[in-house]
């Protein structure tokens, strides 16, 4: 009974209103950091018998990255960082930039079909969020998740060519919500540990095999948070900039050559910077060989781990690793090495190649779950204080659903205000806004973007608005442009 390990990695940008923005300067980090090397990676691992890594591609990140305001800004930011390294002298950066500048001109700035053209050739496994990462039992009813579903499958078909295998849902799962899922063509879900904990009955196989829903068939995957975690031996697990670049020079140059706009940021909670632990310089090749006998000996502790339940369970046991794809470069230098370390060893498999080799599941509905399979993925709403959060959004979608059956269908300057109105209430239900006021992160920026969008939304059906032609400003970033209404409407 061989066991085997999914890893997943979540890529996903959050709202980004203006190319020349401080939001669209984070997103260039985790482009230029994390995105094009892990494209790099990918497209470097030995070809096999099946595709070894999935891929979690938010709607949202994969409209943000495709908007030709976007790319032409990113290309421009390429050149200025370069510059600024070479300036600096600092021959690392200079490489790493370069590598990621003939990586985005080669695909010629479509990431979208750089990763279909993988996808195609049976390398990874292509897979969704709800349309803006969204925590669906925030927003209320089933009802109103389903242009969520909708439009993140719809979203994703048109970037990557074929419909997504499966769904992440660790950010809130919803009773019954497979049931949506399935009408759309997903096979499977990430879900949760606590919604393993709340099924409807106790998973026979425990987390070592996916819940079958009844009725459905949607197959539910825990992302285990101990198969998450790195050993406590891996260099820079967290900020990799601080803690693995080592003390090149004064402390404020440790961010610079990485993510300059992360200059204010504190480290994570319990983990303290300290500049005594450098002891020689920074290698970017010695980091990334550290951290790929990290991977290997991380992939290895899994599988030994999963083979242990083997026999308890009676059945060759599975588990999934979530990453952030944010990890490996953005906060974690040199983090890719962990990647080729851990991909493409024995067992690491897909949740669809794993679904196809293995006909007995165990059957039951997950239960309601906020909190996330990522350390920080907790949705709001269980603190009092934020209780407007759970009024506010099923108030929004409700009234949108009013709108939509009124107009969808009819002609396109008719439905314009509505498809403004859906644009907003969209990004006003993405998944940061209640991760970031949970967990302290910028809770003002979070609550200031939330209430904009939701401002946005009201605006855009007001009666002023109602002949107003949509003549987006200069450098304006521009998303689900082609908005379906059907989705929201109640029939």
């Amino acid at each position: 009974m061989t066991p085997s390990l999914s890893l997943v990695l979540r890529l996903h940008a959050p709202p980004v209103d203006r190319a020349d923005g401080p939001a669209a300067q984070r997103v260039f980090a985790w482009l230029i950091e994390s995105v094009l090397p892990t494209l790099q990676t990918l497209r470097g691992l030995p070809d096999g018998d099946g595709p070894v890594a999935t891929l979690v591609i938010s709607p949202l990140a994969a409209e943000t990255w495709r908007d030709e305001t976007m790319r032409a800004a990113l290309d421009a930011e390429l050149d200025l960082r370069l510059a600024a390294a070479r300036a600096a002298a600092r021959s690392d950066d200079t490489h790493r930039i370069e590598r990621a500048r003939t990586t985005w001109r080669g695909i010629g700035g479509d990431l979208s079909r750089a990763f279909a053209e993988l996808q195609d050739a049976g390398r990874i496994e292509l897979a969704t969020t709800p349309a803006t990462d969204a925590c669906l039992p925030l927003i209320g009813e089933r009802a109103f998740a389903r242009p969520q579903i909708a439009l993140a499958v719809a979203t994703h078909a048109r970037h990557f060519g074929k419909a997504p295998a499966g769904i992440d849902l660790t950010r809130g799962y919803s009773p019954r919500i497979d049931l949506l899922c399935a009408e759309y063509g997903l096979r499977w879900c990430l879900v949760g540990p606590a919604a393993f904990e709340r099924a409807t009955a106790k998973p026979l196989y425990g987390p070592w095999a996916p819940l079958c829903c009844p009725n459905s068939g949607l197959a539910a995957f825990m992302a285990d948070p101990d198969a998450i975690g790195l050993p406590a031996t891996a260099p820079g697990r967290l900020h990799g900039t601080l803690l693995d670049r080592g003390l090149r020079a004064a402390p404020a140059d440790w961010h610079l050559a990485l993510h300059p706009e992360s200059l204010g940021e504190q480290p994570p909670k319990g983990r303290a910077i300290r500049a005594d632990v450098f002891a020689e310089p920074w290698s970017a090749a010695e980091a990334e060989a550290a951290a790929e006998a990290v991977g290997r000996a991380w992939a290895e502790a899994r599988l030994i781990e999963a083979g242990q339940a083997a026999d308890a369970i009676g059945r060759p046991p599975h588990r999934v690793a979530l990453f952030d794809g944010a990890l490996f470069g953005r906060w974690w230098a040199g983090g890719h090495g962990f990647l080729k370390g851990a991909l493409g060893g024995p067992g690491s498999t897909t949740p669809s190649r794993w679904l196809a080799q293995h006909d007995e599941h165990q059957s039951a509905w997950p239960g309601l779950a906020r909190a996330g399979a990522l350390p920080g993925f907790a949705a709001a709403g269980d603190d009092p204080d934020r209780e407007w959060l759970l009024d506010a959004l099923p108030r929004a979608a409700a009234r949108m659903t009013t709108v939509a059956d009124r107009v969808a269908g009819t002609v396109a300057e008719v439905q314009a205000p509505a498809r403004r109105a859906a644009r907003a209430l969209l990004l006003a239900q993405c998944g940061d806004w209640p991760l970031m006021l949970e967990h302290g992160l910028a809770g003002a920026e979070a609550v200031a973007g939330l209430r904009a969008h939701l401002a946005a939304f009201e605006a855009a059906l007001g009666p002023e608005t109602a002949e107003a032609p949509e003549t987006p400003a200069a450098g304006t970033v521009s998303v689900f442009a082609d908005l379906d209404l059907t989705p929201f409407a109640s029939h």
